[in-house]
């Protein structure tokens, strides 16, 4: 692929990242109170939505780039939130966390924030952590793995949670 090498690829079906969402949320901690839940845009939209109605929670939104096809770049916020409590009570969930460093330029912006994420890759978890940040999350997977989410496969049907609809008509 241009602008990049190709990666060994895993397609994830729909009913299968439904399951890993759900699962994420019942591994989330019990005793927390959130404000709302933070999708960072464009792959944690659909999970973070999920997150957000199961918990009955706000959505919000956050738009950061950070890959060129499957060539990653240096992290880019395009929507940034303003938070007065500076992440204080959000929930901040992604799809995948593979390098880490798009997760990094959120947290430096929401440093109260917690984070979750549906998968996670060994760099990505191994720098969190090195941060002293703490990270819920699905799934590992190898870090040289591709992961290709039902958005980007032939058949999808871009349904989209309720809290995000209701969010995206609010702007």
């Amino acid at each position: 692929m241009a602008g990049g090498p190709e990666r060994a690829g895993l397609k994830i079906s729909k009913a299968k990242l439904d399951q890993d969402i759900a699962l994420l949320v019942e591994r989330l901690p019990p005793n927390k109170q959130w404000r709302a839940v933070v999708g960072v845009a464009n792959g944690g939209v659909y999970p973070a939505g999920k997150v957000a109605d199961r918990l009955n929670l706000e959505y919000r939104e956050i738009r950061v780039s950070s890959y060129i096809g499957q060539a990653k770049a240096p992290p880019k916020i395009l929507r940034a939130i303003d938070d007065a409590k500076k992440g204080a009570g959000l929930l901040v969930v992604d799809d995948v966390i593979d390098s880490g460093d798009t997760a990094l330029v959120i947290r430096e912006m929401l440093p109260a924030a917690d984070f979750a994420t549906v998968y996670v890759k060994p760099v990505g978890l191994r720098k969190f952590q090195h941060h002293g940040t703490s990270l819920t999350f699905a799934e590992q997977h190898p870090q040289d793995l591709w992961i290709v989410f039902p958005w980007d496969q032939t058949g999808w049907d871009p349904e989209l949670p309720s809290s995000v609809v209701e969010y995206r008509q609010s702007l």
